[in-house]
């Protein structure tokens, strides 16, 4: 058997599976992809994550589109559907839960391809949803 599963080894755009809890409904698998990862006061490590969708309807506008990373359903293996990254849906997630989700087998791990930072850094520019100061602290913490 080897070391344990370190949540602080996933790299930066990576793509992540496992379930999360929305407010008090129950655990549902969902993707993510992490962009880094934080210490909290409480000396608490987690991945700083933005949420991945399939809801084509939340983007019907295309001025909203620009401000999202958009994958054609299955032109990645982890996105089977049309799948959007939400820049402006980001969730802090425990290394806890994380390490959670392995040990339980719900958890898995995917790349992105290497156009996705710049691809990234484009849909923060132009995101309407973001204001000028969120805008500065998601590129900050791209560097």
């Amino acid at each position: 058997m080897g070391p344990p599963f370190d949540p602080s080894s996933i790299p930066p755009f990576s793509v992540i599976r496992l379930p999360y809890r929305f407010g008090n409904d129950p655990p549902v698998s969902k993707l993510f992809v992490v962009l880094g990862h934080k210490l909290n006061g409480r000396r608490d490590w987690y991945a700083i994550c933005i949420k991945a969708t399939s809801n084509a309807a939340a983007y019907a506008d295309q001025r909203k589109r620009r401000g999202c990373v958009h994958y054609p359903a299955r032109s990645l293996e982890c996105f089977p559907l049309e799948t959007f990254i939400e820049i402006d849906n980001q969730f802090p997630i425990s290394h806890a839960d994380i390490r959670r989700a392995h040990q339980d087998g719900q958890f898995e791990s995917h790349d992105l391809p290497d156009d996705f930072e710049t691809r990234l850094h484009e849909a923060i520019q132009a995101s309407i949803t973001l204001s000028p100061r969120e805008k500065q602290r998601l590129l900050e913490l791209l560097t």
